[in-house]
């Protein structure tokens, strides 16, 4: 007996990683030396102090059960504490942080919670691919590409940008892959419209920390 895939699986493209990792392993195999620019996979080992943690933590029977399905009270705390002081805004631990195993599980079952079949997503182009495919199309939703230009600064154009029967936005700064980064005028803009318009911004900050200025 052969079983089928849902549909909206058969609907999802290739993912693009995995067919670079695929070419990549290729080119080895023929004997290219190549550095591989695709996934973020760090090469550089974690701090010592933090592997030292992880060997004592593991090590405390308090650790070895199930967690809160939400994370740990004190985690979600320190997160929130952590929002404060880096950005001013005030989080309730409760209701509005979560653990999670990495932030494509966030943005997958970000568009579950909110995406009904049908429903517009506004997608970047060029953007990480789980926006558009293990998020949105997952969540029968359809993603509308939503280009980034140079002569924009790679920045949606807000001129232009049509909100109407659009149920959510991803957004991205700094962005992945074009470097770019935003105002927070900018950024208010788009919040406000967004507001205005009614529209779920999803905004992925995972690059925040990242400077090259020291």
């Amino acid at each position: 007996m052969r079983f089928q895939l849902a549909e909206r699986v058969k609907r999802l493209p290739p993912y693009l990683f995995a067919e670079l990792e695929k070419i990549i392993n290729e080119k080895r195999r023929q004997g290219v030396d190549l550095i591989s620019l695709s996934i973020g996979d760090p090469d550089l080992p974690p701090p010592p102090f933090v592997l030292e943690a992880l060997r004592e933590e593991s090590s405390n029977p308090k650790n070895h059960n199930y967690s809160f399905s939400q994370g740990e009270p004190y985690f979600r705390e320190a997160v929130a504490e952590w929002y404060k002081k880096r950005f001013g805004v005030d989080l309730d631990p409760s209701r509005e942080v979560i653990a999670l195993i990495g932030s494509k599980e966030g943005i997958a079952n970000f568009s579950r919670a909110f995406v009904n079949p049908g429903d517009k997503v506004l997608v970047p182009d060029p953007a990480y691919p789980v926006y558009a495919n293990g998020s949105t199309l997952l969540s029968d939703g359809i993603p509308i590409p939503m280009p980034l230009l140079e002569e924009n600064d790679f920045k949606p154009n807000l001129d232009s940008l049509d909100l109407n029967g659009v149920k959510m936005m991803f957004l991205n700064y700094p962005n992945n892959p074009t470097g770019s980064v935003i105002t927070k005028d900018y950024l208010k803009a788009i919040v406000d419209l967004a507001r205005e318009k009614n529209v779920i911004v999803c905004y992925d900050n995972a690059y925040s920390e990242i400077t090259f200025d020291g």
